[in-house]
């Protein structure tokens, strides 16, 4: 049953901000999203029973990705495991609308939102547009070539090897010193996050969810079968302790099942 209600919740969010973002083409508007960077504890309080804390939230959030959010981070679904999606989707929504970095973000055309530490309304141009003016806080998606029927924008061809050095310069300029791009779930190939791969939970010594073309480099500690609790650390998991069944392996990498005892022969 919590699975369908779980689903069924999905969905309605999804399809409500599509539904305006649907709106905002039609009447021709640039595309609008609410986002804020979050940082501070998941407390939920249900009737007759004191608050809860599921562990702490830090992250860049939006309103229109938060579905995908919830289902990959692993304080939000230690709390959907306990209270329920609908409970714990306000709760995660009220942190975003309350954080004193709150933004109503207004996207141009040919764009993907990107909520980035300092900067909670930046965004990628896409379909071969150019963010302007060049920086950390463009405000419109360009067209340095020739506008196709389509919309597309044709860049005129490159010399061998120039385009590869620039893009791999570019990422090495999209977020500060000790974090690395690593792609967004549902929010396109040229969307991203600034993760610290070398700490980061879900994305431990690389991304598991590549950005562009990259490959998908790093671990997601959380999903360790077995695991109970489990850190990223130096960029490797290190696991602290497994549900019951399981041990922790020599390497502490990893839980194994634990071998049946035998029951002794009379």
């Amino acid at each position: 049953m919590r699975c369908s209600i779980s689903i069924a919740l999905m969905t309605v969010i999804s399809s409500s901000m599509n539904g305006v973002y649907a709106l905002d083409q039609l009447l021709g508007r640039a595309l609008v999203d609410i986002c804020a960077e979050v940082n501070a504890p998941l407390s939920i309080k249900l009737p007759l029973l004191p608050p809860v804390v599921y562990g702490n939230i830090d992250a860049c959030l939006c309103l229109s990705t938060l579905p995908s959010f919830l289902q990959a981070n692993v304080v939000t679904r230690l709390a959907i495991n306990a209270v329920g999606l609908s409970v714990v989707t306000s709760a995660v929504q009220a942190l975003i609308n309350t954080s004193p970095s709150k933004q109503q973000c207004t996207y141009p055309d040919h764009s993907l939102g990107q909520c980035i530490e300092g900067n909670p309304c930046s965004f990628t141009c896409t379909d071969g547009y150019t963010a302007m003016p060049p920086g950390n806080f463009p405000t419109s998606c360009d067209c340095q070539g020739t506008i196709q029927p389509n919309g597309q924008c044709l860049q005129a061809p490159c010399p061998s090897g120039v385009c590869e050095r620039a893009i791999r310069r570019r990422r090495t300029t999209l977020c500060r010193k000790g974090f690395s791009p690593c792609g967004t779930l549902g929010r396109g190939a040229k969307a991203y996050d600034c993760v610290d791969t070398q700490n980061d939970l879900e994305s431990c010594g690389g991304c598991t969810v590549p950005f562009s073309d990259d490959e998908a480099t790093g671990v997601d500690c959380s999903a360790i079968p077995g695991i109970a609790d489990v850190a990223c650390i130096k960029g490797g998991c290190a696991v602290s302790r497994c549900m019951p069944g399981f041990s922790v392996s020599h390497d502490r990498k990893s839980c194994v099942r634990s071998k049946p005892r035998l029951s002794s022969q009379r």
